[in-house]
Parts: C-alpha cells; sequence; structure tokens
C-alpha cells in the first residue's frame, strides 16, 4: 500500500495510541487527462482501449485527484476566500468536532464540464473514519454528500448545492478508505468548485478537497485553489457524425484530404467511424485522417477504437469513437457474429453539454437475422451503460433500410431515427456514393432525461472532387440541441 500523507500528520498521535487506528490510503495517481488521438491512433486492434482512452471511476482506479476538507457546516465563512486561505476540516472553532476523526479528499475527477441545469457526470470522493473504514457497504451512521458552489466561496456558505452520494462497493484500490461516488446538478452558467463533505452520527461536516500532487486531502484544511472544478455552460448543441471509411481502399490517398476538409467544415464534437482500418506495419486511414483533421482544426482528438476482423486478407478492419472532448469511459461491446465478428464501442464523452453516451457499430451485411440478434444484444447494454440524465446517440452502418428489423427494435428501445424526425417525408439515400439507392447509415437518439433533441441533419461528402468521392458511403452530419 503507497504510503500516505496522514502517515505523517498522525505520527505522534499513532505512536501514542499504539496505532489504534488505520491510516487512510490515498490512492495512485492515475487520472491524467487522455493522450492526444494522433499519438494512439494506431490501437492494439484487441478491443482494448487505446492510449487516448480513459477509464472511468467506475470500481479501477481512474485518478487519486483527492481533495482537501473545509470547516464545520454551522460556521458563516464569508462570501470569498483570500488567496491561499485553508479553512479546518471539522468543527468551525478550529477543534476536533464530536465523534472518531474522519479524512476525506475528493478523487475523480479534478476538472469536469455541464450544462447549465443538467447533471454532471459521476464524481468521486475517497474517505476514511476511525474505526469505520473500511467497510463492507453504506454505514447507516455516516453522510456522504456531494455539493457545488461559487469557485471561491467555502462549501460551508448556502450558496453551495448538495446531494447524497452512494456508496461504491466496486472500489478495487481503496485500501482503508471507502469511496463514494454520485452527480451534482448546475445551477447557472460558470466556473464552480466541487466537494465533499463526511459526517458522522449527525456530528461536524469535514469538508473535503483534493488529494493529488502533494495535496492532503481534509488533512490542511479546504481552500479553493485545491478544489477540483465544473465549467457550467448555457444548454446548446452538439454536432454529431458517422461515417464509414471504406478501409484503405479506392485510392486512400485521393480520398483523404476530401475526408478530412469535408469533417473539419462540419466540425463535429462526436465521430463514429466504420471500417477503420490499418496494414500491419504500413498505412492507419484512422490515423492519417485524426493528422489530417488536427491540422485543419486546431483540435486534439481523444479515441477509443478495435478491431473486429482481418478483411480482404490485407486489413484489421474496426470502428472508432473520436471527439476532441475527454473520453470519460468506454467499453466494446461482442456482437453474435455475423459473416464476420461485429462490435459496438460506447463511450461517456464530457462535452460542453457535459456527459452523453456516444456510441457506434456496424452491423452484418448480409443476414436480417443475424442484424436483429445483433441489435437485440446491443440494446440492452446501452441502457445499461448510460445513467438516467445521459442522452444516448448511436451511430452506425446498419446496413438495413428503415424498414426493417433493425429499427422497428430500435424504436420499441425509444430511440428515435433523426433523418426520419427532421426529413420525414425525404428518403435520405446513403448507399454507394456514386448513385444513392439506400438508407443505411443512421443517427439514433435516445434522451432519456437528458432534453436532448435533434435539431439538423445532412449528407455530406455526397460529391466527387475531380472524379473521386471520399468513401462509398455517404456521411452523416447532424446536430442535437436542448
Amino acid at each position: 500500500m503507497k504510503p500516505s500523507v496522514k502517515v505523517d500528520f498522525l505520527f505522534v498521535m499513532t505512536a501514542l495510541l499504539f496505532f489504534a487506528c488505520e491510516t487512510p490510503h490515498l490512492g495512485v495517481d492515475a487520472g491524467a487527462d487522455l493522450d492526444a488521438a494522433s499519438d494512439a491512433a494506431s490501437g492494439d486492434g484487441d478491443g482494448s482501449v487505446t492510449d487516448a482512452a480513459d477509464t472511468e471511476r467506475d470500481g479501477a482506479d481512474a485518478g487519486s485527484d483527492g481533495a482537501d476538507a473545509g470547516t464545520d457546516g454551522d460556521t458563516e465563512l464569508g462570501d470569498g476566500l483570500p488567496d491561499g486561505a485553508d479553512y479546518d476540516a471539522q468543527d468551525g472553532d478550529g477543534g476536533p468536532g464530536p465523534g472518531p476523526e474522519i479524512w476525506c479528499a475528493t478523487q475523480w475527477p479534478i476538472a469536469t464540464l455541464a450544462a447549465d441545469g443538467y447533471f454532471t457526470e459521476r464524481l468521486y470522493a475517497r474517505i476514511w473514519v476511525e474505526g469505520v473504514t473500511p467497510s463492507a457497504g453504506a454505514n447507516p451512521a455516516l453522510e456522504v454528500e456531494l455539493g457545488m458552489g461559487p469557485a471561491q466561496v467555502a462549501p460551508t456558505d448556502g450558496t453551495w448545492h448538495w446531494l447524497p452520494a452512494d456508496f461504491n462497493a466496486a472500489c478495487a484500490d481503496c485500501g482503508n478508505n471507502d469511496e463514494w461516488m454520485g452527480v451534482v446538478q448546475a445551477f447557472e452558467a460558470g466556473t464552480f468548485s466541487w466537494a465533499a463533505r463526511v459526517r458522522y452520527q449527525t456530528g461536524a461536516w469535514a469538508y473535503c478537497d483534493r488529494a493529488d500532487d502533494g495535496r492532503v486531502g481534509s488533512s490542511d484544511g479546504w481552500s479553493p485553489e485545491d478544489a477540483p472544478k465544473i465549467e457550467v455552460s448555457v444548454p446548446g448543441r452538439l454536432r454529431v457524425l458517422s461515417l464509414n471509411l471504406r478501409c484503405l481502399m479506392d485510392d486512400w490517398d485521393r480520398r483523404l484530404p476530401i475526408l478530412a476538409a469535408g469533417i473539419a467544415t462540419v466540425d463535429p464534437d462526436l465521430l463514429g467511424f466504420q471500417e477503420v482500418c490499418s496494414e500491419p506495419n504500413a498505412s492507419d486511414n484512422l490515423a492519417e485522417l485524426l493528422s489530417a483533421l488536427e491540422v485543419l482544426t486546431q483540435k486534439t482528438y481523444y479515441l477509443h477504437r478495435t478491431v473486429t476482423h482481418w478483411s480482404w486478407d490485407r486489413y484489421d478492419e474496426g470502428l472508432a469513437v473520436a471527439s476532441p472532448h475527454r473520453l470519460a469511459s468506454s467499453t466494446v461491446v461482442d456482437l453474435p457474429a455475423g459473416l464476420f465478428p461485429r462490435k459496438a464501442i460506447l463511450s461517456r464523452v464530457i462535452t460542453p453539454q457535459g456527459p452523453v453516451v456516444f456510441a457506434t457499430t456496424h452491423l452484418d451485411h448480409q443476414s436480417s437475422e443475424a442484424r436483429l440478434l445483433q441489435i437485440q444484444t446491443l440494446l440492452p447494454e446501452l441502457a445499461s451503460f448510460a445513467q438516467e440524465q445521459e442522452v444516448i446517440l448511436l451511430t452506425g452502418d446498419m446496413n438495413e433500410a428503415p424498414a426493417g428489423d433493425v429499427s422497428s427494435s430500435l424504436r420499441q428501445a425509444d430511440f428515435s431515427d433523426a433523418w426520419a424526425s427532421l426529413h420525414p417525408n425525404e428518403d435520405g439515400y446513403t448507399f454507394p456514393s456514386v448513385q444513392p439507392s439506400v438508407r443505411i447509415d443512421y443517427l439514433w437518439i435516445r434522451a432519456n432525461s437528458s432534453d436532448f433533441v435533434p435539431e439538423a441533419i445532412e449528407r455530406i461528402l455526397d460529391l466527387a472532387v475531380d472524379g473521386v468521392y471520399a468513401s462509398d458511403h455517404v456521411g452523416i452530419s447532424a446536430s442535437v440541441t436542448r
């Protein structure tokens, strides 16, 4: 177990008590932001997250981005804090409150995004209570809450908003600590701090800020400089793209600049790609495309990619999700095989509109029975992955027209077809790009309680440039808003 700051802080006390209490464990710092897509676009091709894909705090450690603690909730500390000011972790008088000693820290994330009026991504805090933790479950005598408030205002102030947290039984590396998790609801646009607070048997609240990079959580009190941050935007739109890249075939070197220019023009927040292909020790269409996009958009793209099968006796073919916004978590779902193995990627992306679940897939191209089994497998996985407040945006090459069983299954699961919603009297054909005759590429939306609705959708990359088409599929570009 990694030595904790608490050991130094309480060394004399623990010696006098003959080590009667255990010390809190601050965790391992693995919570750095995602690497750039250009550094990891090649991927491993085995369904694992690339170097550019982060992992959510779902029980595996995603970073010891913990926190300092604040003063007792009964003490008014005014409307603002001077630079460098700290406040005692527990009792407002500066001394220990009644009951056992408490240590806590905000764990993850150290910075996040949300939209005014909506919930954040899941937040995590670690706590240690003398004689109480680690525990096998939520202790009814222990209260843990997560809150947000103005960035320079102490968390004891009435301007902070608090919600109860839940015990995380899945934490695999908590040591002597317990981990709690939950969300907070943004209440206006601007920059805010978030914090956790803990109390035992209605005693004094202990307030938590970070414990990473030499910080010590509540051991030295709460300070605004050590508090994790939430940037809140006004409700608005996100731009979504779905495109089959046609591997590296049909003169890839000429297609690449056409693809990059067309995608950069719509500048998507969320990009779902099918037929992401690489040749061993040679070309990689995703790496090359993202590198070109970074030059045109001046953005860094995070991604999750997976290989589904070996195609055309020369390519590792698969899928990818990419975004200029952080991927908090991603998973790959294995679908029932058709002619080839098939998969789906599910990602939680932290956008300026808060967390969204973004997914892409490529269903079987020959068998309607296989496609039905594949979508029936995918739907419960999407429902399980998403939280109620998160929109689900599913993109992909479904290899089936709107009248098929795939679309029927999605509608029965409360998904709406963005093209049919906005252009009910237009065919919207997407394949083949030379003379499109069928619509097989889609954006499906399940809003849940997010209030997202489709705002606009169009076909892109539908015209040849000097006789060259960007792909054999037309791209789908859409915006969703709330």
